[in-house]
Parts: C-alpha cells; structure tokens; sequence
C-alpha cells in the first residue's frame, strides 16, 4: 500500500470510531424522560448553547491547526468528546454543568474542521475526490453501525438508554486511542516552514487576479511576533486568492448556507420528533432513521468520487434543484403528523446534503491554492456558523421570535428554498454567458472561414491570371 493509502486507512477507523455514538439518536428522550429536564429548557436555552459557542472555538480551531499541524487539534477535539459523555453519564443534572457539557460538545465539534482537512495535508491533489469521500463514509459508516446498535438495543429492550451512553462513551475513547496512532503531518502552512516565509511579489494573472507569490524566500529571524504577522499576511493573501475566483466563490456561499441550515436540523430534530410522538404516540425509531440515512449516504458518497460530471458547466443546476428538494423535505416534515412520513423526509434531507457536500467539499479543495485548503474549509464553516447564530437567535431567542418547533422548520425550509432561488439565477446567468461564448465562437469560425474562402479564391484567381499571361 502507498503510504497515503495507510493514512487514509487510519483516518477511516478514527472517523468510523469517533461517530460510534448508539444513545446519540436518543439524547433528547434521555434528557427529558431520564434526567427530567424540560423539553422547553432543551429547545430554547440549552441546544442554542452549542450553536454560540461553536463560533469562538472555531476562529481558535481554525489558526491553530496549522500551527500544531492538525493531529493535536484532533487529539484535544476528541477528548472533548470524551469528556462531554464523561458528563453525560455522571453529572448530567444541575442545570450549570447541562449547560457546560454543550460547550465541552461545541469545541469537540468545531475541531472536526482539522479531522477533514488533515488529508490533504498527506496527499496528491489527484486523489483529493477519493479521500474527501473517504472522509465521509468513514463518519457515515460509524453513524449507521451506532445508530443501529442503539435502535436494537432500544427496541429490544436489551438496555436502558443511561446503560448505553457506556457504549458510546467506550467508542469515543476508542477513537480517541486511535487517534494516537495517526502519522504526524511534517509540514505546516504558515507557521513552520523551516522558519522561512514567501516574501516574493504578487504574482497576478492575466485577469488581474492574485493567484500566489513569486518563488523568492526569505529567512525570518527568531522572533515569534514577525513569524505571526507574515502567517497573517499569508492568510489574507490564501483568503483572497480563492474568494475572487467566483466559481469558488459560489460553492462556498452553498457550503456555508447550506451547512448552517444542516446543522440547525441536526440540532433540533429530536425536538420535532418527540413533538410529533407526544401527539401521536407512535413508536419512535430515531436510531433505525439515523442508521438508514447514514448507510445510504456512505454508499452514495463514496460513488460520487467516481462520477465524471463537468461540475464547472451543471454545478449551479445541481445546487438549485439540491437546494429546493431540500427546501420542500423540510417544510412537510414542519407540516406531517405522521412520525413515519417525517423519517422519510429526514432521510431524504440528510442523504442530499451529505452526497451533495462531498462534491463541494471536492470543488472547493481542487480550486483553491495548494496546502490552504484548511484555512478556506475554515473560512466557509465560520460563514455557516454565524448565519447558523442568526437563525439560532432569530427563531429560538426569547429576544427574537422564539417559534415553536414546527415553526423553525418552517423557517429552515424557506432558507434552502430562497438558496435554490439565488442558485437557479446563477445558472441562468451561466447558461447565458456559455450561450453567449458559444455564439462569438460561431462567429468567429464562420468569419474566419469566410476569410480563407476569400483568401483561397483570391489565389485561385492570382494563379488563374499568371497562366493566362503566360
């Protein structure tokens, strides 16, 4: 095997380990039923806790991945994991640590940014479509086994939900074990290059844009403080070089969007849910969903890697009718009464989305400077996090309009449909602009073929002429 292949293998096993979660699709029913917190409390005051403190742990996530080259970071978010269903099992009961225990999940969460972006630090851009779908169906495959694993145990009877947190909190710690194990990443972007940095000029292309620095270097001193402010420099630099190109620039305003209204569903799903079973009683089967969706999505996700769609010509086609079959999904789960009906709609919401991600995630990594794939994923997760506060502030806030649950989903559905909106402009826009080169094209091959007509005609005349005076 190539050595990228044992990463990516190691990296597969601590994604599958690391989302081996069997009471996850349960949380809410153990908060309420078990721990005896209010559904209210939980809707409004506590899951908005990891929305708001995703965003501060993510900006510090995000600079210092680089700078302790990725597998510290994925160390530190994993044992945040660790310790948050550490706190689930013996200290889920005053409100503080509640509370608390969603900070602990929001850092856990925001390190995953280092968990998707550490192979590309490992491996040749051609194989960027292969470990992106590696990546996934790593996270989706330990989703559909733990998922799994808590329905039957559920449904079974077998254990109580506080009985199977055991489970999940020895998958975390497994993962975290594995983790150990990952290969150092021996180079870093901005922070360590040999102590050097790129001082060469802007190197600009023909449109004007930047697109990287010349090939001179210069050696920095010791000093820590100049190391930073020319990482900085480098930052903004990657920063503009890939959002003036707009075809990166319009994945990663899906991405973003996209991602935001994404993670609200996950967050607030299980409300909806036990909302609809309060009102029909009917048997829930949360982990039986979560496994259905997440083994569809492995399955897909890994063919994506192997479709030869010229995204650059039908992308924004794909994203507007991605975004309205999302859209129209949620609203009717807002609407359902019918707790089956409402499974059926998540599955086909999570299955877009995870499918349709991988593609962009592909885009955006293949259109970006080399090595700054990182900081872009970055950038577009903080864009998705502080549209995801808005929303959060908006729709769950006692200071904003602090909708009921239906409600929100409704608001949801209107963003991914309002998405599809903006996007099916784009392509109207790019479908003219490819008509509209297309048409020059002709024209220009119409007219010079009329010139070597001419041209031809004129020597046939030249020739016909010169025999003649002969």
């Amino acid at each position: 095997m190539a050595q990228w292949e044992v990463t990516a293998l190691f990296l597969f096993v601590f994604g599958l380990l690391k989302e081996f979660k069997p009471s996850d699709p349960f949380f809410m029913e153990y908060a309420v039923d078990t721990k005896n917190i209010t559904a209210d409390y939980m809707l409004h005051d506590v899951l908005p806790i990891t929305t708001y403190g995703g965003l501060p742990s993510l900006l510090i996530v995000l600079f210092l991945t680089d700078f302790l080259r990725y597998k510290p970071v994925i160390l530190f978010g994993t044992l945040c994991s660790v310790l948050s269903w550490v706190m689930v099992i013996w200290a889920y009961d005053a409100s503080p640590i509640v509370e608390i225990r969603q900070v602990v999940e929001s850092i856990s969460i925001s390190s995953e940014v280092a968990y998707f972006t550490y192979m590309y630090a490992n491996v040749d851009r051609s194989h960027y479509k292969i470990v992106t779908s590696l990546n996934h169906a790593a996270l989706h495959t330990g989703r559909f086994l733990g998922s799994l694993t808590g329905q039957l145990l559920i449904s079974q009877a077998a254990m109580h939900i506080h009985q199977i947190n055991y489970i999940t909190l020895g998958g975390v710690s497994l993962a975290l074990l594995a983790s150990l194990l990952l290969p150092r990443v021996k180079k870093a972007i901005y922070f360590h290059s040999k102590h050097s940095v790129d001082l060469g000029k802007i190197v600009m292309n023909p449109k004007g844009r930047r697109t990287g620095r010349d090939s001179t270097t210069l050696a920095l001193s010791g000093n820590y403080w100049n190391r930073v402010m020319m990482a900085g420099e480098e930052f903004w630099d990657d920063m503009w070089i890939a959002y003036s190109n707009r075809y990166i620039l319009r994945w990663s305003l899906w991405w973003s969007i996209a991602m935001a209204v994404y993670l609200q569903v996950g967050l607030y799903i299980e409300s909806l849910w036990r909302h609809i079973e309060e009102e029909t009683e009917q048997t829930i089967y949360n982990g039986a969903v979560d496994a259905a969706q997440a083994l569809l999505s492995a399955i897909l996700g890994m063919s994506v890697a192997y479709l030869k769609i010229p995204w650059n010509k039908f992308g924004e086609l794909y994203l507007t009718g991605i975004s309205f079959l999302q859209g129209g999904a949620l609203i009717l789960m807002s609407q359902a009464h019918n707790l089956y009906w409402n499974y059926g709609g998540y599955i086909l919401y999570q299955t877009l989305f995870q499918v349709m991600i991988i593609i962009v995630t592909a885009e955006v990594a293949e259109g970006v400077k080399e090595s700054s794939e990182a900081f872009t994923f970055g950038l577009n997760t903080v864009v998705a996090l502080v549209f995801q506060i808005l929303l959060t502030f908006a729709v769950t806030s006692e200071f904003g309009f602090s909708l009921d649950i239906r409600q929100e989903f409704v608001v949801y559905g209107i963003c991914s449909c309002v998405l599809g909106v903006f996007f099916f402009f784009i392509a109207l826009q790019s479908r003219r602009r490819l008509f509209e080169l297309g048409r020059r094209n002709e024209e220009q091959k119409q007219s010079d073929h009329a010139h070597e007509l001419a041209s031809n005609m004129a020597t046939i005349k030249a020739r016909k002429s010169s025999i003649a005076s002969f």
